[in-house]
Formats: structure tokens, sequence, C-alpha cells
């Protein structure tokens, strides 16, 4: 932030001393956000009918392994993607609790399907005492894939603008719902939670133009000191700033999407 203010500082200064240059700033404080996609729950009568007959059964999350948990973390601005991961199942873990059902450790689960190749239903019934396994094929949260992008929005001076693109990240899982007793799959669903539908993602933009010098430098940056943010090139005249879920806990965290991922889970298999 520091480094920031100097930067601004210089700048001004030279714009004082020119004569000649232009600038223009403003905070883009409401963005209009296209919609993301549409959750796909498929869930079958039988799965529905065995959650609402048992409101205690016996759930376990299926996880990817490690070396996929780095793939489906990109975007993530830390060295400590499997952490960050595993703190994000521990999320949902907890959210299933406090709907009521019993969670299993997971860590069993997978050492009995990748280390002791045990892929019987009946057997994995009685090695976990389960009832239904979610079985999580991706975690996403920061992907470059299922960014979504804007260029409509309304400025700090109450008029709308457009032209600049700007962008924010949207956490995703898709998993099935697999009824141990019968090995049948119960449900398929995948999820979707923008990060701009839990925080206020605002933007500040500033541009300075050196007319003697033609020289133009233009900055969009992502007001919020909380969540990480990202740009890339996307195309030759835009370099948009994107909202990230953050490494840190709160709204607009890793932490936070999982949760709000369960609460989907959650809804799904109880509704």
């Amino acid at each position: 932030m520091i480094a920031k203010c100097l930067r601004a500082s210089a700048l001004l200064l030279s714009l004082f001393l020119s004569g000649c240059a232009t600038t223009q700033s403003y905070n883009i404080i409401q963005v209009v956000w296209p919609q993301p996609p549409q959750d796909e729950i498929n869930v079958r009568p039988g799965l529905t009918q065995l959650v609402h007959a048992n409101p205690s059964l016996k759930v376990v999350l299926r996880v990817p392994n490690a070396a996929n948990g780095v793939t489906q973390s990109q975007g993530v601005q830390t060295d400590n993607a499997d952490s960050l991961l595993n703190s994000a199942y521990d999320s949902i873990e907890k959210r299933l609790f406090k709907a009521g059902f019993v969670v299993r450790d997971r860590a069993l689960l997978n050492n009995l399907i990748s280390e002791k190749g045990i892929t019987s239903y009946k057997e994995i019934q009685s090695r976990v005492d389960t009832d239904i396994i979610i079985d999580v094929s991706s975690l996403r949260f920061n992907h470059g894939q299922d960014w979504l992008f804007s260029q409509q929005y309304i400025t700090d001076t109450g008029e709308p603008g457009s032209g600049i693109k700007v962008g924010e990240a949207v956490a995703t899982v898709e998993a099935k719902f697999i009824i141990v007793s019968t090995g049948e799959v119960g449900g398929i669903v995948t999820l979707h939670v923008p990060i701009c539908s839990s925080i206020n993602c605002t933007f500040g933009y500033y541009n300075f133009s050196d007319d003697l010098n033609g020289v133009y430098q233009n900055s969009v940056t992502p007001n919020s000191q909380d969540q990480g943010w990202a740009s890339t090139k996307d195309d030759p005249d835009h370099v948009p700033a994107v909202y990230l879920w953050g490494s840190g806990a709160g709204n607009g965290s890793i932490t936070h999407a999982a949760d709000l991922i369960a609460q989907k889970i959650v809804d799904a298999l109880t509704h």
C-alpha cells in the first residue's frame, strides 16, 4: 500500500510539472455481472426418500488425490494449495455435520480405495460404516475457465460506464451421491458460487495521458485488500482485474466459498 501511495505521489507531481497532461480516475462501485452457469442438480427420488426417512444418515466425502488437488486449485495465489483444499473439505464436512448428518473420516475411505484397492460397496460399508458417499470429482475456486467478465458497471459519479473489462472468480464443485447399500448413483450435481455474490466487488480505475509524449498509463485494480486478485491478457486491448477467492478467513475466502458450496450440497440432498 505504501509503495502504491509513493507511485501515485510521483505521478501527480509529474502531472503538475507537465501542465498539459490529462487524468481520469473513478471507482467502479456496482458491476452488472452476467449470470453464472446454472446449477445442475439431478437427484433420484430414491435418494430423496432415503434422506427424509433417515435424517441422521452417515456420509463420507471421497475427494481427489493430492496430485489432482494442485490442478484444481489453479489461480490460488499461495504455495499451500493442498492445505487450502483440505481446509475446504473440512468446511464441507462441518456444514454436513451441522445439517444433522453423521460424518465419517474421509481419509479412511481414501485409504481403502487408493491404497488397499477396495471397490466393493458392501465392504466399504462394513469398513467405514457409511450410508452415502459424496464423491467429489472436481473442486475449483479460482480456475480461469470459470471466471465471469463484465464491461457494464456504475461508477461513483452515479453514471453508468462501459468498456473496461473486469472479472470475478467462480467456485465450482462436481460430485456424485452414491447410495452405498446398493451402489446406485442417487444424484449428480454441478454447483457454482461467484465470489461477488458474497462480497461487494469494487474496482478503482486510473488513467494518465501525457499529450506531449503520447504516453498512456491505465490501471484497474480491485479495491479490496482482503481478497486475492489476478490480471490476465485475454486480448491485446484489455488486462482485466479479477477478484479471486482469498486464502484468509471471512467473506470472500476459500473457506467461505466451501461453506456456500456445502450448503448447496446439503440442499440438494435434503430438498
